[in-house]
């Protein structure tokens, strides 16, 4: 399965250094691709042995994504780079897409992530938490879902050719993006999903969040008006 994975960094190179290290500490499968998206608007960004390309910030997240959407890849997967990837992260979420299953995202460790959430009873980066989610983890366990987070989400070309890329016009940190995705995706016959046997960890709003105290609620506010728009009822992408 040919696969490109992009993350998206923004001023804070200690988070992408960690989500890039976790990831080059995983499984990558053959014919994967990982690419940083830099919108830092100073200094470049640079990490050993992965492609780096620039991107104006002024577009948001999603939208910095669609750009490098090339249509000769089978898979896409999207991260924040406020995420630190399990050793089989990619593998789990590549064995999701099987029969009509469109977009698959991992679990996470982010409280109130609904059918997202699994959080370990260990701290981070400790033998005890690694061996929690080792035995937690359920390969090719796939849970259909009416939506998923777009910190760490996956959707496939096939999806792409039948309905279009995610929608850019949601700005920022693309709130409202997923929900709208998604819904599209159902719309078309296509399954969105859980991965059980993927998982990352969110610190969550660990960029934005630094950079603005009323991001949360801006967010949530310019999410519902975009919806609002679009589709009138927000219960419809629900």
């Amino acid at each position: 399965m040919r696969t490109l994975a992009l993350v998206k960094h923004y001023r804070f190179a200690d988070l992408t250094d960690a989500c890039l290290w976790s990831i080059s500490a995983s499984a990558i499968p053959l014919e994967t691709t990982v690419r940083v998206i830099d919108s830092t608007p100073d200094a470049d960004y640079r990490f050993p042995g992965v492609d780096v390309v620039k991107s104006d910030n002024a577009i948001g997240l999603i939208e910095s994504f669609n750009q490098w959407i090339d249509g000769f890849h089978d898979l896409y997967v999207c991260l924040n780079n406020d995420v630190v990837v399990h050793p089989r992260w990619l593998v789990g979420l590549q064995e999701a897409f099987t029969g009509q299953v469109g977009i698959a995202a991992p679990l996470y460790d982010q409280p109130g992530g609904a059918w997202l959430e699994l959080i370990p009873p260990y701290p981070p980066d400790t033998p005890e938490r690694a061996a929690w989610l080792d035995a937690h983890l359920r390969p090719h366990v796939t849970s259909v879902v009416p939506h998923v987070d777009n910190c760490a989400w996956a959707f496939t070309q096939a999806l792409v050719d039948r309905i279009g890329l995610p929608d850019g016009s949601f700005g920022g940190a693309g709130w409202g993006a997923n929900l709208d995705y998604c819904y599209r995706a159902r719309q078309a016959g296509f399954t969105v999903v859980v991965a059980h046997g993927a998982f990352v960890s969110h610190r969550h709003r660990g960029t934005y969040g630094k950079l603005d105290p009323d991001y949360v609620a801006n967010a949530e506010r310019q999410r519902d008006e975009a919806l609002r728009r679009k589709y009138g009822d927000l219960s419809v992408v629900w």
